[in-house]
């Protein structure tokens, strides 16, 4: 009993709980109805109802719309939640190149969302993307230990841009890695130096 007889407020005026609607209450006082959550038919107080209880996807566990997101959909209708381009939100939307959750440029994805030169980003199954340096452009980012612009081991800079016994490397960060053969006594090869 919600103290009235006005339909379709979560209590029918038959005293008995409406379709879509959960009411609480304790015996002796009035109860209160609230739209049931999550059910995929958004009422009343519902800013959003996707069908879940689920945060992360636009539509929270509250039937509330989550920052960096818009829901749409008539009253009486499920909703449907998209990311907006909100940049460092960590949800990768069509006008950003990347999102890594983060605003420090350095890391693959710079402070304004666009990718940055010499890393790639893949989108992982949360839509944040994930960025690593992209071996063998040469460019050499802070995380390898050269990259002279090919992907063949054997050469002084591996296939995964790491210096290889017996080689050192020269360049600075960005530009292509020069690698040569050190001489090194005790190794069983015999060199010219």
């Amino acid at each position: 009993d919600d103290g009235n007889l006005t339909p379709k407020d979560g209590c029918a005026a038959s005293c008995n709980v409406e379709n879509r609607w959960t009411c609480l209450g304790v015996t002796g006082s009035l109860s209160t109805c609230l739209p049931t959550c999550g059910d995929g038919f958004r009422l009343a107080s519902e800013a959003c109802d996707d069908g879940n209880v689920v945060n992360g996807d636009g539509c929270g566990d509250n039937c509330r719309v989550e920052l960096g997101w818009t829901c749409s959909g008539l009253p009486g209708a499920s909703s449907n939640c998209t990311a907006v381009g909100l940049c460092g939100n960590g949800i990768r939307t069509s006008e950003e190149a990347c999102d890594d959750g983060n605003l420090i440029s350095g890391d693959g994805c710079s402070s304004t969302c666009v990718l940055e030169a010499g890393w790639e980003c893949r989108v992982n199954r949360t839509s944040t993307s994930v960025c690593q340096p992209q071996c063998g452009d040469g460019r050499r980012t802070p995380t390898e230990g050269c990259d002279d612009g090919n992907n063949i081991s054997g050469d002084g800079c591996s296939a995964s841009c790491v210096i290889e016994p017996n080689y050192q490397c020269s360049g600075s960060l960005v530009l292509t890695s020069t690698c040569r053969q050190v001489a090194m006594c005790g190794n069983g090869v015999r060199s010219t130096s």
